[in-house]
């Protein structure tokens, strides 16, 4: 009987120490992430495109830096950046945003 309580409580505390260590992995894992997206994010928001890629219409340009690569496309009224960050070891992150065309040409471009 006391070798069956004693057994059970090993196998208890086992348990609950790899369920906690899972846990505990998992969320230093979430925090790292979410800093890696956010660092990522606004790396992509602060992109300021080039007056040729602005003025590229119809055709998407691609700029890279380091591990990130910038997408422009301009369309008729609005431009969009889209961002992929492809760093060996992690999951791929994109993010994009959009803006409108006639505004940022005067500031690329000077007009």
């Amino acid at each position: 009987m006391k070798k069956t309580i004693l057994y059970l409580l090993v196998l208890s505390v086992g348990i609950t120490t790899g369920y906690s260590s899972a846990v505990i992995l998992r969320h230093q894992h979430a925090i790292v992430t979410n800093k890696r997206e956010k660092q990522f994010q606004i790396r992509i928001e602060e992109y300021q495109p080039s007056c040729a890629e602005l003025e590229n219409k119809n055709k998407p340009s691609v700029t890279t830096k380091g591990a990130d690569y910038f997408f422009v496309a301009t369309r008729k009224n609005d431009f969009i950046v889209f961002g992929l960050n492809v760093e060996g070891g992690a999951p791929p992150l994109t993010f994009w945003w959009s803006a409108e065309l006639k505004d940022a040409l005067e500031q690329a471009c000077n007009l």
